[in-house]
């Protein structure tokens, strides 16, 4: 057989094995040695799937442990993104659209949803961002933290792990003056408030308030991407201008 048939047989013995018995997160799976000599392949083959089916998320491999089905997650999204970002100004510009799209589009249910636990929980991070911004330490975990409390109530862990991507690649993109936040003070006061449209389930007021808060860090990306002689795409009608 041909290298990527090989590969191929193993990857779909490997995928197939953990639907058929319902394996799930952390779920032991079969040794190389095993898997190499049921397929009748090498065991060089076994393991170029494996590392394959690693990059793709689906599994780990635990040293002195063995073979394991992996949590549900969204790192090849992130690797891909995360690098791209890093010679693609453009890109960096479409993740911002899109988390905007998707938080004008959620925050409706979650103000119809929220509860006096949830918004005491929003007010404490926002509580400890407006600390942390006293003492002088700028962190967009605050930010991020913010919004992961924000949105929790809604239960869609798809959801959070997607904006945690988007958290990620911001973090690690090399541009410092799109990275940095010139006016830490106004960002937490835009978070305040869209805590205070929530607070009085005022949907309209939460969807314009992210608007206007997702508008700066597109404004600082829009400036790069113009010092370099790069044309901004429209904005596809979102509402951010």
């Amino acid at each position: 057989m041909e290298r990527d048939t090989r590969t191929r047989i193993v990857r779909n013995y490997l995928k197939d094995g953990i639907i058929d018995h319902h394996l799930s997160s952390g779920d032991p799976l079969p040794p190389e040695t095993k898997i190499a000599h049921e397929l009748a392949i090498s065991r060089g083959s076994v393991r170029e799937a494996v590392k394959a089916l690693e990059s793709l998320g689906i599994v780990e491999v635990r040293h002195g442990e063995g073979l394991f089905v992996r949590d549900t997650n969204l790192d090849p999204l992130l690797e891909i993104f995360t690098f791209g970002s890093h010679f693609d100004s453009s890109l960096l510009a479409e993740l911002l659209e899109l988390r905007t799209w998707l938080e004008t589009a959620v925050i409706g249910d979650v103000v119809k949803r929220v509860s006096e636990l949830h918004l005491k929980e929003i007010a404490v991070s926002l509580g400890e961002w407006e600390k942390d911004l006293k003492q002088g330490i700028l962190h967009t975990k605050d930010d991020q933290r913010f919004h992961r409390s924000l949105y929790k109530i809604l239960g869609n862990q798809t959801l959070l792990r997607l904006l945690a991507v988007f958290w990620t690649v911001f973090e690690n993109i090399g541009i410092e003056d799109i990275r940095r936040d010139p006016t830490p003070m106004e960002t937490w006061e835009e978070h305040r408030a869209i805590y205070e449209a929530v607070l009085k389930h005022d949907k309209k007021g939460a969807r314009k308030a992210i608007l206007k808060s997702n508008s700066h860090v597109m404004e600082r990306i829009r400036k790069v991407r113009s010092q370099h002689n790069i044309h901004p795409k429209e904005d596809g009608g979102n509402g951010i201008d």
